[in-house]
C-alpha cells in the first residue's frame, strides 16, 4: 500500500521466500543492522514479543531515527521499548492497527509516544489509515488497541449467546 502511495519501501523478512515475493512487487531488500543507512523510519509488524525484542536489538542504532511498532502488544512492553530506544537517542511509537489486514488504507491507528516523532511520520501512517490519533505517551496506543479488542470480543460473545437463545426457542434466523 505504501508503494502505491509513492513511498520507496525497503523490507526484510526472516523467510527468504516471503522476501523474494516482496521484491517482485517493488520492495527493496534490506537488513536490520544496516537499515538506517538508507531510511530514518522503520515499521515493525511482528507476531510475537520475542520477535519484536530481537528485531529491536538487531536494528542499527542511529540517533533521531524512528521505529513505528504496529504490532499488538501489552502497554508495558511498548513502554519498555520506548525507554530502550530512547536510551539509544531514537524514537519508538506504539501504533497498533485497528482494522483487518485487507482494509489497509482505511485502518484506524492510535499512536503513543513522542508527539514530535508522531508528526514526523504522519505522512507514512496517513497512507495506511483513514483515522489517525495521537493518544499520548508511550503505551497509550497499545492500551487503546487492547480496549478495542475487549469491546469487539465482548460484542461477539453476546451475539453468539443471542443466537443460541434464539435457536433454543425455535426462531428461524435465516428469515
Amino acid at each position: 500500500h505504501l508503494l502505491t502511495r509513492g513511498f520507496k519501501v525497503y523490507g526484510y523478512d526472516v523467510d527468504d521466500k516471503k522476501l523474494d515475493e516482496l521484491q517482485k512487487i517493488g520492495i527493496i531488500k534490506c537488513v536490520p543492522d544496516k537499515v538506517f543507512d538508507t531510511v530514518d523510519t522503520v515499521i515493525l509488524s511482528l507476531p510475537t514479543l520475542n520477535s519484536i525484542k530481537a528485531t529491536l536489538e538487531k536494528l542499527q542504532k542511529k540517533q533521531g531515527s524512528i521505529v513505528i511498532d504496529m504490532s499488538t502488544v501489552p502497554p508495558q512492553f511498548s513502554m519498555a521499548n520506548y525507554e530502550y530506544l530512547r536510551s539509544q537517542h531514537m524514537h519508538y511509537l506504539d501504533a497498533p492497527v485497528i482494522g483487518m489486514p485487507n482494509q489497509v488504507g482505511s485502518w484506524t491507528i492510535p499512536v503513543g509516544g513522542d508527539h514530535e516523532a508522531f508528526e514526523n511520520v504522519k505522512p507514512i501512517l496517513s497512507a495506511l489509515a483513514s483515522k489517525l490519533y495521537f493518544v499520548g505517551s508511550s503505551g497509550k496506543g497499545a492500551t487503546i488497541k487492547i480496549i478495542n479488542n475487549m469491546i469487539s470480543l465482548t460484542t461477539w460473545a453476546v451475539i453468539s449467546e443471542a443466537i443460541v437463545v434464539a435457536k433454543s426457542v425455535g426462531l428461524d434466523l435465516l428469515q
